[in-house]
């Protein structure tokens, strides 16, 4: 009895130690889209630059930010865009620099937690061209209530914990059951 016991306790550490990977990264791949609306800072009409920032979270403290805009009149072929302290309209100092957007799309990975980027207060911002970068072109809050994308992932990984505890559930009941 004492030996089936320990190969119990046993079976129940592996099974811990395969789900805390699992655990781990069920936030990795976790999205939220950020609606960039058309500003123009620098004159009177609107640039037409709309379009959306898709952040999503890769993991170990890092996330993605791809960029689509159409280029309205006020845009360019290349945009730098950065992700500002603040809000839309009136963003303060730059944090995070981004790659110019060029013909409508770019993508950058920062070194930021998603978590982190939705606890701040930060906007990205679209600035008219390298040379124009006082005039904003297009901006975007980052806020936690923006549409989040449904993390992606194998159903069979996110079914690891269970199968585990189900096994391990059935094998300590028949050890109980022979003892």
């Amino acid at each position: 009895m004492a030996k089936a016991l320990r190969v119990l306790a046993l079976a129940a550490v592996v099974a811990t130690m395969l789900m805390v990977p699992v655990v781990a990264n069920a936030q990795t791949g976790r999205a939220v889209t950020i609606p960039l609306s058309a500003a123009n800072s620098g004159g009177d009409r609107a640039s037409g630059v709309n379009g959306s920032a898709v952040l999503t979270d890769l993991g170990g403290g890092r996330t993605r930010v791809d960029i689509r805009v159409t280029v309205g009149p006020g845009g360019s072929a290349s945009m730098p865009n950065h992700i500002h302290t603040g809000r839309c309209p009136d963003v303060g100092a730059v944090t995070y620099p981004l790659n110019a957007v060029t013909s409508g799309v770019g993508q950058t990975e920062v070194n930021a937690s998603l978590t982190d980027l939705l606890a701040g207060t930060f906007a990205i911002n679209l600035h008219r061209s390298a040379t124009e970068s006082g005039v904003y072109v297009s901006c975007g809050n980052v806020v936690a209530g923006a549409s989040a994308l449904p993390a992606t992932g194998s159903p069979i990984t996110a079914a690891v914990p269970l199968i585990a505890s189900a096994t391990l559930a059935l094998a300590g009941f028949a050890l109980r059951r022979r003892g």
